[in-house]
């Protein structure tokens, strides 16, 4: 049985390692996992499970050290890195390794390639590139030679749920996640729902009180529509994630047309909220401007302008969405890039 190391160093991205672990262990392999313990929470959650796994502190330069000596003496044949980037994995990639060794990994960020040199130097030890989508090998292809393959990571573990209401006639619009303006745009949502029917709930799936979201929340709270949105104010369970994100209209990236996050996620980076509209079928309002991207394989309504999405965000009913993605045909394309 050929042995096979997974390893996210970073806490995040986690939400890669499910559809990894699912193609490694239905193709044969023996799987050893190492992730940040930030991620422990929820990766024993999961369904599927490594053969053997280990949370650890990956700032710890001594644990860097550990898990290559571990792949060393287990005879670890193959490496995925979860997450090329970031300077743990920089640190991780300057030690000494066999030659034999194979490393390949998931690159989350194209851009990068152009703009790093870490990341120049992370990948002259990468044998194979993983991409989320098949909508950026034409980016990533102008700037590095290395083998590349893209799978669709849109695979949830079969969570249980928790009994959430959705009054009738409700229509619930949900951004997934921490409150992040780095990442969306919240004043446009605030402009949004300041004109939206009383029937539509904006249901910010993340944790509240931390990042820029009490921010957020006074502005709303000031601009008199506080009770237009469903807020937590702690970690939200994998179940409640699970029972919103089932019942939900509609999947909000806020990423506007114009301006550098609408660059970067049409042309070197996926929205976690793509995979996780795939992932549940669940329809995005997006930006017109994304309807120029080609192989843009993900459910989405386009609209133009506020108005229009205002007018579109509480009709979501009759909705048209795309397939799921099939499994054995994702998990081929993932196991391929391990064979070449």
């Amino acid at each position: 049985m050929k042995k096979v190391a997974l390893i996210e160093l970073n806490p995040y991205h986690g939400e890669c390692l499910y559809a990894q672990l699912r193609f490694l262990k239905c193709s044969g392999y023996d799987v050893t996992l190492f992730c940040d313990k930030s991620q422990e929470r929820s990766v024993t959650s999961f369904d599927v499970v490594a053969d053997r796994s280990f949370f650890w502190d990956m700032k710890s330069f001594g644990n860097l050290i550990k898990i290559r000596n571990f792949l060393v003496e287990n005879r670890v044949e193959t490496v995925i890195l979860n997450t090329i980037q970031g300077g743990r994995v920089l640190k991780f990639m300057l030690l000494p390794f066999p030659s034999q060794m194979t490393f390949v990994g998931t690159l989350h960020n194209i851009r990068k390639l152009k703009d790093s040199f870490g990341q120049k130097l992370i990948c002259r030890k990468i044998k194979g590139v993983y991409l989320l989508a098949e909508y950026l090998k034409k980016n990533f292809e102008k700037f590095s030679k290395i083998p590349c393959s893209c799978y669709s990571s849109a695979y949830v573990p079969a969570y249980g749920s928790e009994y959430v209401e959705k009054k009738e006639g409700e229509v619930w619009a949900v951004v997934p996640g921490s409150i992040e303006y780095k990442r969306r745009d919240y004043d446009f949502l605030l402009d949004a729902a300041k004109s939206s029917d009383d029937c539509v709930k904006f249901i910010l799936l993340g944790n509240s009180k931390k990042g820029e979201g009490p921010l957020f929340l006074k502005k709303a709270e000031d601009d008199g529509i506080l009770e237009k949105f469903v807020t937590f104010d702690s970690f939200v369970s994998n179940e409640l994630f699970h029972s919103y994100m089932e019942k939900c209209d509609w999947l909000l990236p806020l990423i506007r047309g114009g301006s550098s996050l609408a660059d970067d996620y049409m042309n070197y980076k996926v929205s976690g909220t793509f995979i996780l509209a795939k992932a549940y079928n669940k329809p995005m309002l997006l930006d017109v401007v994304f309807s120029r991207v080609e192989n843009f394989d993900y459910p989405v309504v386009y609209y133009s302008d506020e108005e229009k999405f205002v007018e579109m965000v509480k009709q979501s009913a009759k909705r048209e969405v795309c397939d799921l993605s099939l499994f054995e045909s994702d998990r081929e394309k993932y196991i391929s890039l391990l064979n070449s």
